[in-house]
């Protein structure tokens, strides 16, 4: 290094001087390296320490102290001879392995040169293999092409053969007046390639344009020309055979002539011919459904809907019938098109059974009267005195508007499947697309006017509906009337049948749209006319009940039987909505998930009226509670406790034992007045009005306890004991638990019976500290203790008032 080289020399020569900074720090370096070898040299030897390595380059640059200079650049140079070292004995080991491997390498030239060699000679006999393979190759594609040309001739000449044996045999078959035999040579020669044919034979005679001799044949085109016109002729001969076979109602002949048209390549013709054949027939069968219904006197209350099941019913079996026949003989889908005629004959037939029924049961005249009838009521004004509709007529027409929409989804039903059907056997074919005749075909039932029609039926079937309930609601509250003994009156059982019949019908319609318009319409009717009727009616017996002592109670009762009424329409109207909902998957098993959601969601109005309802209840049996049994509770508790102190001697305690006064007079009292209401009223009533009844009776007993009575602790004792007793003998009255609600008077009674006041500590935090929260679940605050302490008489109010209660 420069710094070594300045200050190291030979002996005896002299060395140059270095200059500037770092010669001077190189001497300076030497005497100060010197110095410090022999201190470590007097030093005692230390353990030894991992090598101090040189500073990095920045923080080179940056230093100033000159022994700290020094000392970096000795261990840079130290570092140095240490990397050169570790190059050397790499290198030496490197150098070893690398001859080696150039001696091996060296061993592999002669192989590698013979190895070169093979892979060029393989190289020359590859390629020449390659070329002979494409000639051999080219030569297979011009036999196949040659092949494929002559087997193409020998077909050609085979169609052209059959072509000749087809003219001759239909016009000797046509002469014979032998159709059948006729339209199979038809139908072989439109099974041929006709545009090559007639090209192939307009070539001149010699000159085919592939080479191929001519046809010797004077008039080469001839057997197209017979078998064109042999076409023609068959398709006006057979069109006039099945006229003369439908006139003739000669079902065989129609049969033999619909199987004839495809033969001769009249497909659409003959499927239009046929579906207008049993289209005919369904119509036929239509006036005489028609004819026997006009020409009975008295015409059956579902006369209109028959025919339109049987019009139904025939156009189905018509389709069970005749499907397969077309498939057969006409090939898969074709029937889409005779299912689209039948379609268009079912509209007209179909219109014409409606709107005859629309005449026959004065439908549009109902409506209009019903319409007329709501004004009035709604304004106030009186009926029109030529308004007359009659509940009994309207409900005929419900019904047979309920099997019409039942039949005509159905019909709607059948046909969505036959033509997905249809569909799914056109998909399955090879080409998967549809054939010519059905272009333009649409089978819909939904587009028809008849299910146009029969959807605007359906909006008179709810305006029809709701006349018909509301109606027989308010017959049903005319005739209201009680058995005796009962608890309710008819008027609930009979609206609740009148709405079930009523839902169950709209169901049978199998209408999604109607059932929802329906379960609307009946939460409407519950809401502003049943409901609303037991509320005026509560009222006015509520009032009645200030009158005299006989009319009192008699309005008493009443009003228990109306709140009982209300009670059980509770529970109506939860079955009514769990009757309905089983009901839906049964009327309309192929409803989408959407109708379902919406069927659902309209049965819900239904359901928040019956929570409405109940509110109602709890409303109208707090009012009987706080009008007839509240006043007496107080009066019952006083008289129970006429004569009694809690301040007592041992014989008085064990004359009070042994009598009980307290609590034999209200049992008593209590239960002379509850029988009357237990016996009438339902038993959610009447556990509602003993849930009001208890809440009372604790609260007037601890006021009464608080503000009049002292005890000692015989007393406390025995007031403990009348507790236990009352709410034992009420917890007997109820069908639910009851004992809870005396938590406070018992508490009371177990303050009242400690022994000192210091006890209180024990019992109140439970032994585990945490206050009125822990332990026993304290009921009463700490005031309400130190209150309830200073009842007894023996117990010092200095104690009482010193007591740390949390």
């Amino acid at each position: 290094m420069p710094a070594a080289t300045a200050t190291t020399g030979t002996p005896g020569m002299a060395a140059p001087l270095p200059t500037g900074d770092l010669a001077v720090v190189g001497d300076v370096g030497d005497v100060a390296g010197a110095a410090s070898w022999q201190e470590q040299q007097q030093q005692p030897p230390q353990a030894v320490k991992e090598p101090q390595k040189s500073l990095p380059m920045d923080r080179l640059r940056r230093l100033t102290d000159i022994a700290e200079v020094q000392l970096q650049l000795r261990l840079i140079a130290d570092e140095e001879a240490t990397l050169d070292a570790e190059l050397d004995n790499l290198v030496g080991v490197k150098v070893g392995q690398l001859e080696r491997e150039m001696e091996m390498l060296e061993g592999l030239r002669p192989r590698i040169g013979k190895m070169s060699a093979e892979g060029e000679s393989l190289q020359r006999v590859i390629t020449t293999t390659s070329l002979l393979s494409e000639r051999i190759s080219d030569h297979v594609r011009q036999l196949d092409l040659q092949q494929s040309r002559v087997k193409q001739t020998l077909l050609l000449i085979s169609d052209i053969q059959t072509l000749r044996d087809s003219a001759a045999g239909a016009t000797e078959a046509l002469a014979q007046g032998d159709l059948e035999t006729a339209a199979i040579h038809v139908s072989s020669y439109l099974q041929l390639p006709l545009a090559l044919l007639e090209e192939v034979l307009n070539l001149p005679s010699g000159a085919a344009a592939d080479g191929s001799p001519g046809l010797d044949d004077e008039s080469p085109l001839r057997p197209l020309q017979v078998l064109s016109q042999a076409r023609a002729d068959m398709a006006q001969t057979v069109a006039q055979l099945f006229e003369t076979a439908v006139k003739a109602g000669d079902e065989a002949g129609v049969v033999r002539a619909a199987i004839l048209f495809p033969q001769i390549g009249e497909s659409a013709e003959g499927l239009d011919r046929f579906a207008g054949f049993v289209g005919g027939v369904i119509a036929r069968m239509g006036k005489e459904g028609m004819r026997a219904v006009s020409s009975t006197d008295a015409v059956g209350p579902t006369a209109y809907a028959e025919l339109m099941t049987r019009l139904f019913e025939n156009v189905a079996g018509l389709i069970d019938r005749q499907e397969p026949f077309i498939e057969s003989r006409y090939g898969v889908g074709r029937f889409l098109r005779v299912m689209e005629k039948l379609l268009a004959v079912t509209d007209v037939q179909g219109l014409l059974i409606l709107d005859t029924f629309s005449d026959a049961r004065a439908l549009d005249r109902k409506i209009a009267d019903i319409t007329a009838l709501q004004s009035a009521l709604a304004q106030g004004r009186p009926v029109p005195p030529v308004v007359q509709v009659e509940s009994r007529e309207v409900d005929g027409v419900i019904s047979e508007l309920a099997i019409i929409s039942q039949r005509t989804k159905l019909f709607q039903r059948f046909i969505e499947l036959r033509a997905e059907a249809q569909q799914e056997k056109i998909a399955e074919l090879e080409d998967g697309k549809a054939p010519p005749e059905l272009n333009g075909v649409v089978v819909d039932f939904a587009r028809t006017q008849l299910f146009v029609r029969a959807r605007e039926l359906m909006n008179n079937f709810i305006i029809l509906n709701e006349f018909f309930i509301k109606k027989s609601i308010e017959k049903a509250i005319k005739l209201d009337q009680r058995d005796q003994g009962s608890q309710t009156s008819s008027v609930v059982d009979d609206t609740f049948y009148i709405l079930k019949s009523s839902l169950s019908r709209g169901l049978s319609t199998s209408d999604p749209l109607s059932v929802c318009s329906l379960l609307e319409l009946v939460a409407k009717v519950l809401d502003t006319e049943y409901i609303a009727w037991f509320q005026k009616r509560l009222s006015r017996e509520f009032s009645a009940m200030s009158g005299p002592v006989g009319d009192a109670r008699d309005s008493r009762l009443a009003f228990m039987i109306s709140l009982n009424n209300v009670d059980v329409s509770c529970d109506y109207i939860k079955k009514l909505v769990h009757d309905v909902e089983a009901e839906i998957p049964m009327h309309m098993p192929a409803a989408s998930e959407k109708d379902m959601d919406k069927m659902r969601t309209c049965l819900t109005s239904i359901t928040e009226l019956g929570t409405g309802f109940k509110k109602i209840l709890m409303t109208w049996v707090e009012t009987l509670f706080t009008h007839a049994i509240k006043p007496r509770i107080r009066t019952i508790l006083q008289e129970s406790h006429r004569d009694v102190k809690y301040v007592m001697s041992e014989n008085e305690y064990m004359e009070l034992d042994a009598t009980e006064p307290v609590s034999r007079r209200f049992s008593v009292a209590f239960g002379k007045m509850i029988a009357y209401y237990k016996k009438s009223l339902t038993e959610r009533n009447y556990d509602q009005s003993m849930s009001h009844a208890i809440e009372v009776i604790t609260r007037e007993w601890e006021q009464l306890v608080l503000q009049s009575l002292r005890f000692n602790q015989l007393g406390a004792l025995r007031f403990d004991k009348d507790v236990r007793a009352i709410s034992g003998y009420v917890a007997s009255q109820t069908q639910w638990t009851s004992r809870d609600r005396f938590v406070r008077l018992s508490q009371m009674a177990q303050v009242l019976n400690l022994e000192r006041v210091g006890e209180i500590h024990e019992i109140w935090t439970g032994g585990g500290g945490g206050g009125a929260a822990a332990g026993m679940g304290w009921r009463l605050s700490a005031g309400e203790v130190r209150r309830v302490l200073g009842l007894r008489s023996d117990f010092k109010s200095d104690e009482i008032a010193a007591l740390k209660l949390q």
